[in-house]
């Protein structure tokens, strides 16, 4: 209404002005006039300029869709959440037209220790997040704009925050934005559509997590068979080594008990066959 309502008074008073001092029209004469002028174009300029205000709203609102629709295909298509960002940081960059932004996912969900990050950081800010930060998302709940806050409890600038909660209403991540290139300040419907991707996150969070665990479980558990496999095959080449060892062993005092019974037996054989001579009793 003020859209419309606005430039139609400056345009009054600007014709009353001029009814008055080229034309000579006393003031109640020029208010007439101006009434009259008003009745008769006020329903063409409303038309424009609604039509035109709407255009503007519906391109708007096609852009945030737009925007919804390919940032689902990404999270919902990537099982890898770095190849994820690869994909959705340059989309959110040309869809809101901002400068530097900071993805942030925990490493468990209300702590501060930083699990991934992606986007701009500062340097203060890589390894955990502000207990005051952490407060300031669980307390408020939802997206928090800068000019809303007295003090900015992160350790870096932004004009616009976006927390993400799990099921429980733990906090497991958050969007920093920061200056938007044009200055401009974000839109009603922008933040609608944020609420909505704020909700995909969270449980895309959860599911990247989830995978990081089982993929760290699978590389531990083959590790540890790698592990087991090593030891047993060191233990089966030993085993052949002393199974070797064996044969060497027998095969050698078989040779060395067999050379002094050859003699014994044919020393025997003598002596029996009288060679020596006659055996005495004893």
């Amino acid at each position: 209404v003020l859209i419309i309502v606005a430039p139609v008074l400056l345009l009054g008073d600007a014709l009353l002005q001029a009814a008055n001092q080229y034309l000579g029209f006393s003031y109640e004469v020029s208010l007439v006039m101006l009434f009259l002028a008003v009745t008769f174009f006020y329903p063409t300029v409303r038309s424009f300029i609604e039509r035109n205000l709407g255009v503007y709203l519906l391109a708007e609102e096609i852009s945030m869709n737009r925007f919804l629709s390919e940032a689902q295909e990404i999270i919902y298509g990537q099982i890898d959440i770095s190849k994820m960002f690869d994909k959705l940081l340059p989309l959110i960059r040309d869809s809101f037209k901002v400068e530097k932004f900071l993805f942030v996912v925990l490493k468990e969900p209300d702590n501060q220790e930083i699990y991934r990050y992606f986007g701009h950081v500062e340097n203060k800010m890589v390894r955990s997040v502000p207990s005051a930060a952490i407060a300031l998302l669980k307390t408020r709940g939802g997206i928090i704009v800068r000019h809303e806050v007295r003090e900015n409890p992160f350790d870096t600038r932004f004009e616009l925050c976006v927390p993400f909660f799990d099921r429980e209403k733990k906090l497991v991540g958050f969007f920093l934005f920061g200056e938007k290139e044009d200055g401009d300040v974000f839109t009603q419907e922008e933040l609608n559509i944020l609420e909505i991707f704020s909700d995909q996150m969270s449980a895309v969070i959860q599911n990247f997590r989830l995978f990081d665990e089982a993929k760290s479980f699978n590389l531990t558990l083959q590790r540890k068979v790698d592990s087991a496999t090593k030891d047993l095959r060191q233990a089966y080449e030993r085993l052949k080594e002393l199974d070797l060892i064996k044969d060497e062993f027998i095969s050698m005092a078989s040779h060395e008990l067999r050379t002094p019974m050859t003699a014994i037996k044919g020393y025997l054989w003598m002596l029996k066959e009288g060679r020596g001579g006659q055996l005495k009793p004893k």
